[in-house]
Parts: C-alpha cells; sequence; structure tokens
C-alpha cells in the first residue's frame, strides 16, 4: 500500500492471489473521496503506521482520518489530543518519512537494469527464519513452491485461447536480462 502515498496514480492489489477479486485504487478519486491533499494523506499513512515508522497508540483509521480532516497537519493535530492516551513512538522520525514520501529518490532509467540471477536460498533461510524469526519450514515451502511455478513457467507456452483469453506472464510485460555469472 506504500506505492499510494509515493505517489503512484494507481494501485493494484491481489493480481496473483488465488481465489480473491483483483483489486484497484486509484489516487485522485481516492484523494477527493477522502477529501485530502496529497500532504494530507502521507500525514494519515504515517499516523497508522507504515513501512518507516510506528504508529501513533490509539489512533485507528476512522479516528485518525477525523482528526486529520479537522486538523489539516500532524502537528496541528498533535495539539489537540492527550500525549497520554495517545504518545508518540519513540524516537518518530516524521520529517524524514514525511521526506521520503513526498520527495523520494528516484534513479533514473537508464541507471535500473534488472539482471535474473539464481536466489540465494539459504541465504534467505538465514534471512527470513533466524533474523526475522519466520517459520523456517514456512520459507522452505514456499521456496519449494516457487520453483515448481518456476519450472511450469519455463515450460513451453501453450498455444493462445481463442479471443485473447489467455492471461500474460510477467515476461510478458517486462524484459529481464539474465545474469550471465
Amino acid at each position: 500500500m506504500d506505492a499510494l502515498p509515493f505517489g503512484s496514480q494507481r494501485l493494484v492489489r491481489h493480481l496473483g492471489a488465488g481465489g480473491c477479486d483483483v483489486e484497484e485504487i486509484s489516487l485522485a478519486p481516492a484523494l477527493q473521496k477522502l477529501g485530502m491533499t496529497q500532504e494530507q494523506f502521507v500525514d494519515l499513512c504515517i499516523l497508522l503506521g507504515c513501512d518507516y515508522c510506528g504508529k501513533i497508540r490509539g489512533l485507528g483509521p476512522k479516528k485518525a482520518l477525523k482528526l486529520l480532516q479537522q486538523h489539516g497537519s500532524i502537528e496541528a493535530l498533535l495539539e489537540h489530543i492527550d500525549p497520554k492516551k495517545h504518545p508518540l513512538p519513540e524516537s518518530w522520525p516524521l520529517e524524514e518519512v514525511r521526506r521520503l514520501f513526498l520527495h523520494p529518490a528516484v534513479a533514473k532509467p537508464s541507471q535500473a537494469v534488472l539482471e535474473w540471477r539464481e536466489p540465494d536460498q539459504e541465504g534467505l533461510v538465514r534471512f527470513l527464519a533466524h533474523e526475522k524469526r519466520m517459520s523456517e519450514v514456512r520459507v522452505r515451502r514456499r521456496m519449494e513452491r516457487w520453483q515448481e511455478t518456476r519450472l511450469k513457467a519455463e515450460a513451453p507456452a501453450l498455444p493462445r485461447a481463442p479471443m485473447g483469453g489467455r492471461k500474460k506472464t510477467l515476461k510478458e510485460f517486462f524484459a529481464v536480462k539474465k545474469h550471465q555469472q
């Protein structure tokens, strides 16, 4: 979901999730329905917690939205809430996170090169299971399923279904350069 506060005009969710309907969120209509600017939307995302900072305890989506719509910014909102009921997270990097969302450092297209490499499976296990405390069994099972899916994807393509019924693969949308070792 962090794509929207970064300014992505459209977010597509559940694209590869079996059994889920694909969901599309367009930024401009969402901002209009919320009655917010992009800056206020970024503040809402920060208030609710994001990948870059914790949330203010006791402020759920409804309350945070209402208060932000009333006061316009996090700073003004903080003047009107009880800091004992709603304490700020320790060393809360508000300005840095706001700057990251509103003015991200973006690589120029000529600088971005996608290279496909075989994953370091044991490195992934060390990172996800041992450092991030995910279930090692679950991590290994996911890698096995990924390998099975990859083998199926590398199989010769089936003929197209009538009237373009076949779904496109990611390889058909993006050019990928295989890394030479």
